[in-house]
């Protein structure tokens, strides 16, 4: 007997092992027993050869699983391992997901509030800092004008101002090292004012030396002499003054320098006082932790400023020393890492600070004994015998020195200049100390200003502190909520098998990519193995060679296609769990745009406010508010200065960008685009759409192996295929959920299939994925993609609330619902019966419109796209394949696409009263924007041409033709509107032996059987734009064969020069479009202006209908068939072929032809074909019937019809022609009616062979000739 197929268990056995829905891999035979059985011998000793298989789909078998090796994370396994390790039953990486999704459902509610509050707590802790982010916007602009002053008073080092004393940390991260020194910079209010008083020291230094000499010195007055003691005591005494005040100013400066820093630490503490680790219930041991140490210094602090002024000192000490116990304890709290790096700047500070502050101390005390030289020069009594008797013992402070240097050195001068000793030294001395006085008080009241400036600014600062602390309140306990629900999520059940679900989570996504990576690869190797097995010179040399590799091939494929489709499928699925995230954040991304461009454009006005303020007081106040409008102005912009944010940077009086043109710097900006870049990216894909695209492909994949699959191994994959399509669809609603829908106008559906580039596309409108309507069971589960749709099953608008975009883009399934040989339609409408009349699908739609575009500096008019679409590929039937994957002639395995309109209604418009509303529109947003742009400063005049230019550009932009200016067409004039836009494209499919897989073939058939039905689809157009152009059928696509049954086409009227009203214009090559009893009302063009050099080859049926239009090749190759039919028009300018069957009648019109113009009316064809009896009417009327219907008042003319190339008549029928009319005038009577210049006779020239045929030409009559009978001439 046969050999028997021995690994068919095996695989099933291996397919239920893993857990997979590969059944695919159940059916047929093994890819290496895939040659003709040995031959046996039974019983009685002949020999039976089996039967020979008839096809491919047959002879082929699957591989075994274990028999594939795939690559994996770098490590090579069997595909069965590997897929075991991926989603087996046991022990794999979706096991352990399933186990632990299921494991996190058991969770008590107790637990699962847990990190419900921990959520809710940190959205709130989220939001106070979100606060004080706002706050230091305020904040920071309130410095900078702060360090403006500092800057103005000591200068600055860099960009960083200026103290008046400058302190250096050091290297030690204790600070031990720290220093501290006066600012010495130089050209500096106070700098000016230091270098005064130590001039002015000097020059009082020496004019007391050179007074006393003056007076006589040794031997000058007692009461010289005791002056000149008191002007050294006071000196003295400054100097004594001076040292203790430097030191307590590095005390006082030490002390700022920590004051500056203190808050932002704070901050930080208050953010981790309650975090886990950093408190305790318990008080003693919570005394310890931060939360203690932070309670012990806010009470410290309290202290300070609740005692009296002999007790601060002691309560100063006591803040230091609880500060101190803070930042130790924060040196060891839980902190973020981040934020250890502060606590150890901060740290450092502590340090600095005190060491300078403690080594002021130490001189002012027990080393230096400044503050002991102090007192002893206060008191003056050991010296008194010496000093005046009316002099103080006493000095209470530095101005009483100052008094008693002033009342003595005048003394001493008074004396010395009694005395006349060195008069001229005397003079110069006195006369140096006035001019340093001068120059002191100069320097002193610049200094007392600035420093008046530097103060206001402090109490902007100060006045900042109540708002601050409101703040920090709040942020305080939103802090220790979060930290309090954090530390609960951190020790509960809910965080442990949350983390554990994430970690099988990232694990299973890591092995799902990793095997699907390797298994692609597999494919990849297998198709090579293939290719160059049967290339020339290949391995495969005989027929029955390339039969074997063929089938394993296609065996492995039957296995590992699938299997990559379940990898990405469960893949997508687990990314998708992340969308309705993404979508949030991209909503709130969205709104966080919109608020922020509210808030630039009230920056910008109270920036400007601000400045005019300012410009006018030159107060402090002011300016400070200008520098809080100004950071306000950064903060929403994200630049970094001002200027670059005028419309010409760097100049204020061009005023400010509008909120739009900051795309590339503002934060809100960024985040819009850092959120949509998860969801979609242009140029590249995120995460889902890989993931999206990956499944695509694989669907695509799997249904190739449809026609090469037995009819068991096709359920298997069908199935699979079902399964996937889950991840990439969306179930089918009815029109009224659809009307209910946000933005329902503007979202298109999308019936049938997508491209693989378009399951990837996010649809900012409906706020998701492009995906395929699909129907489910009551469990959810895809039974098929919705093929069949009526006006129920879809939202097509109204007339009042048109779509403003396609409405419906249909192509035909991938892969069908029914057997796979059966054609595979999807229809649109439903089908009357003699019981009940259909009720058809009214698509109506506006989908007209223009947009700017800068680069042609002009108006896009295509619009927003045609009513209804077609798009894809339209496969033919697919032959069977015989066992060496040759088509066997006769038998179909699977069946043409087919899409099937039918009793379909489209409208779609352009009015008057949409022109009046959208220029009315047009006019608000550009007067609007006007508005704005003077709100954001820009100039009057600027933004008066600006408008103007606009408005320009909306009555039609300006260029120059022949040196003049010339006005284009205006915004809604030229608009294109389309009703069904046919853009699918017929495809032979064929197997290609060389690659192993579907192609399609290098010659494309059209289909003998029609591959788009139209049955009673009526298309109404109105194009009310000047100009315009009206399609009823855009045909674009290639090689289509298109029936349509009934149904009126009517392209509208159109007005204007260059107008056009197209009733099917086809851009494509190789159509057939068949009309049965239609009515076509415009013009039918083949033009292949966009695809020069092209010959279109196009025909077009019209079978018992009647055309009214023009009929235009653009290239000479167009064929117009009627039959039966009426057609009233003309032809050209190229000429199509045309030909009349079975009483057809074309009344000749003339080609781009105005009455009362010169020109005579004319139509040209390529070629004319008559057959049986058919009429040409030769002759135009224009005007109107006369009462009585007796001639007409206007004109009538006849026409030219110019036959190009050959006149062909069968001969079985007459050929009426009326040939010449009588065209009277306005003054027609019978006294004239024997003369025959009122006739106009038409006239009809071949350039070529006019073959057989019988005509009967015919004059209209005036009425009253004598020569004509009935007509006919007599």
């Amino acid at each position: 007997m046969a050999v028997e197929n021995k690994f068919k268990l095996n695989v099933i056995a291996a397919s239920v092992l893993m857990g997979l829905s590969l059944s695919a891999v159940a059916a047929g035979g093994a890819a290496n027993a895939t040659q003709p059985a040995a031959e046996s011998k039974p019983a009685g000793g002949q020999v039976t050869v089996p039967a020979k298989p008839e096809t491919l789909s047959e002879v082929v078998g699957t591989v075994k699983p274990e028999d594939i090796s795939v690559t994996v994370d770098s490590a090579q396994k069997k595909l069965d391992a590997a897929l075991k390790a991926a989603v087996g039953s046991e022990g794999s990486a979706q096991k352990s997901y399933t186990d632990a999704v299921t494991d996190y459902g058991k969770l008590k509610p107790e637990e699962l509030q847990k990190a419900t509050d921990l959520t809710s707590k940190d959205s709130a802790f989220k939001a106070t800092e979100a606060n004080f982010k706002a706050f230091d916007v305020k904040s920071k602009a309130v410095k900078d004008v702060y360090d403006s002053k500092l800057q103005s008073l000591y200068g600055s080092t860099g960009q960083t101002a200026n103290h008046a004393w400058t302190i250096t940390e050091g290297s030690d991260g204790a600070g031990s090292d720290a220093t501290i020194a006066l600012n010495a910079e130089k050209n500096t209010v106070f700098d000016g004012l230091v270098s005064s008083i130590k001039t002015t020291k000097d020059a009082v230094a020496a004019l007391e030396v050179q007074a006393i000499a003056s007076a006589g010195g040794a031997s000058a007055s007692d009461d010289a002499k005791k002056a000149d003691a008191a002007v050294k005591a006071y000196a003295t005494y400054l100097d004594a003054s001076y040292k203790v005040l430097q030191e307590q100013q590095k005390q006082a400066a030490a002390e700022n320098y920590i004051q500056e820093k203190l808050p932002s630490f704070l901050t930080l503490v208050e953010k981790y006082k309650k975090a886990d680790g950093n408190t305790d219930a318990d008080k003693g041991k919570n005394a310890g932790k931060l939360d203690g140490t932070y309670d012990a210094y806010i009470k410290a602090v309290k202290d300070y400023r609740d005692a009296s002024d002999k007790e601060k000192p002691g309560k100063k000490t006591a803040v230091y020393t609880a500060l101190h116990a803070l930042v130790t304890a924060a040196g060891t709290a839980t902190i973020d890492d981040g934020d250890k790096t502060a606590v150890a700047a901060f740290t450092k500070s502590l340090g600095a600070a005190h060491t300078i502050w403690d080594a002021a101390s130490q001189q002012l005390g027990t080393t230096g004994k400044l503050q002991a030289a102090l007192d002893a020069a206060t008191d003056l009594t050991s010296g008194k015998d010496g000093l005046p008797a009316d002099i103080s013992l006493t000095i209470a402070d530095n101005q009483a020195a100052f008094n008693g240097i002033d009342k003595y050195i005048k003394e001493l001068i008074a004396a010395a200049e009694a005395k006349g000793t060195d008069k001229d030294k005397l003079t110069a001395a006195i006369a140096a100390a006035k001019e340093a006085n001068k120059a002191f008080t100069e320097k002193q009241e610049k200094y007392t200003a600035a420093l008046a400036e530097l103060n206001a600014a402090s109490d902007a600062r100060i006045a900042l502190v109540p708002e601050w602390l409101g703040l920090n309140q709040a942020y305080t306990e939103a802090a220790d909520a979060y930290n309090a629900a954090k530390t609960a999520y951190a020790g509960s059940e809910a965080k442990t098998k949350a983390d554990a679900l994430k970690a099988s989570k990232d694990a299973y996504i890591k092995s799902l990519a990793d095997t699907s990576a390797g298994i692609g690869s597999a494919i990849s190797g297998a198709v090579k193995t293939y290719t160059d097995a049967v290339k020339e010179g290949g391995t495969a040399t005989t027929q029955q060679e390339k039969n074997a590799a063929l089938y394993t091939l296609i065996g492995q494929k039957k296995v590992l296609i699938p299997a990559k489709l379940q990898m990405d499928k469960d893949l997508l699925a687990l990314k998708a769990e992340d969308l309705a995230g993404l979508q949030s954040e991209l909503s709130s991304a969205e709104k966080v745009r919109d608020d922020a461009a509210k808030a630039w454009n009230t920056a910008v006005q109270e920036y400007l406010a601000a400045k005019e303020t300012f410009g006018k007081t030159d107060a402090v106040a002011d300016e400070v508010a200008v520098s809080v409008a100004e950071h306000k102005l950064l903060s929403i912009s994200g630049a970094t200065q001002v200027s670059d944010l005028y419309v010409v940077s760097g100049k204020e009086k061009s005023g400010f960008k509008a909120f739009d043109e900051l795309k590339e710097s503002a934060p809100a900006w960024k985040s819009l685009k850092a959120a949509s870049d998860k969801l979609f990216k242009d140029g590249s894909t995120s995460d889902i759409q890989t993931a999206r695209k990956n499944v695509a492909e694989g669907l695509h994949s799997l249904a190739s192996l449809m026609p090469l699959s037995t009819a068991d191994e096709q359920k298997a994959l069908r199935q699979n295929y079902l399964d996937a399509l889950k991840t990439i669809s969306t179930p089918a609603t009815d029109a009224d959920a659809q009307s209910k829908v946000a933005n329902a106008e503007s979202i298109t559906h999308y019936l049938g299939g997508l491209s693989t580039d378009d399951i990837t596309q996010y649809d900012p409108a409906s706020g998701n994925y492009k995906s395929i309507i699909v129907n489910v069971d009551d469990k959810g589960n895809v039974t098929g993609v919705k093929d069949n749709f009526t006006g129920k099953d879809l939202y097509t608008g109204t007339q009042d609330k048109p779509f403003t975009t396609t409405v419906l883009d249909i192509r035909a399934p991938e892969l069908g619902n029914g057997a796979l040989a059966d054609t595979n339609t999807i229809t649109v409408g439903e089908a009357g019966t003699k019981d009940k009349k259909a009720t058809p699908v009214e698509v109506w739609a506006k989908t007209a419109g223009a947009k700017w575009d800068s680069d042609k500096s002009s108006y896009n008019k295509s619009g927003n796209g045609p009513a209804v679409k077609l798009s894809g590929e339209l496969r033919t039937a697919t032959a069977q394949l015989d066992e060496n994957g040759k088509p066997v002639d006769g038998q179909i395995v699977r069946g043409a696409d087919q899409i099937h309109l039918q009793n379909v209604n489209i409208h779609n418009s352009f009015t008057l009263a949409d022109k009046v509303k959208m220029l009315a529109d047009d006019v608000a947003a550009l007067n609007q924007q006007a508005a704005d742009n003077l709100a954001l400063g820009q100039p009057a005049d600027a933004v008066s041409k600006w408008l103007k230019d606009e408005s320009d550009k909306l009555e039609g932009p300006f260029s120059t033709y022949s040196g003049r200016d010339v006005r284009g067409p205006a915004k809604y004039d030229g608009l294109i509107l389309t009703g069904l836009n046919i853009d699918t494209s017929t495809v032979n499919p064929e197997f290609n032996l060389a690659s192993g897989d579907w192609g399609n073939a290098a010659k494309t058939v059209i289909p003998t059987d029609a591959s788009i039905l139209l049955d009673n689809l009526n298309i109404t157009l109105q194009n009310d734009s000047v100009g315009g152009t009206s399609t009823a059928i855009d045909l674009s696509g290639a090689s289509n064969h298109i029936l349509a049954n009934g149904g009126v086409f009517d392209a509208g009227g159109v007005t204007g020069n260059g107008a056009q009203a197209n009733v099917l214009d086809i851009t494509g090559e190789h159509n057939l479009i068949d009309f049965n009893g239609s009515v076509l009302k415009g013009d039918i063009r083949s033009d292949n202006a966009a695809k020069s050099g092209t010959l279109l080859d196009n025909t077009v049926n019209l079978n018992n209908g009647s055309l009214i239009g023009n009929v235009i090749a653009g290239t000479g190759n167009l064929s117009l068939n009627l039959d039966g039919s009426t057609w009233t028009g003309g032809a050209g300018p190229h000429s199509p072929d045309v030909s009349l069957s079975n009483n057809s009648v074309w009344n000749v019109k003339g080609y781009d032809f105005t009455a009362g113009e010169d020109d005579s009316p004319a139509s040209s064809v390529s070629s004319l074909t008559l057959n049986g009896s058919n009429t040409l009417n030769l002759v135009n009327a224009e005007g109107q019937a006369q009462l009585g219907g007796r001639g007409v008042v206007g004109s009538k003319y006849g026409t030219v019809l110019s036959v190009d190339h050959d006149l062909v008549s069968d001969g079985k029928g007459v050929t009426s022609v009326l040939a010449g009319t009588y065209s009277p005038d306005n003054l027609h009577s019978l006294t004239n009616t024997g003369l025959a210049g009122g006739y106009q006779f038409g006239t009809i020239y071949a350039d070529g062979l006019a073959t057989g045929g019988k005509y009967a030409l015919s004059v209209e009559s005036s009425g009253a000739e004598p020569y004509t009978v009935g007509g006919r001439l007599a």
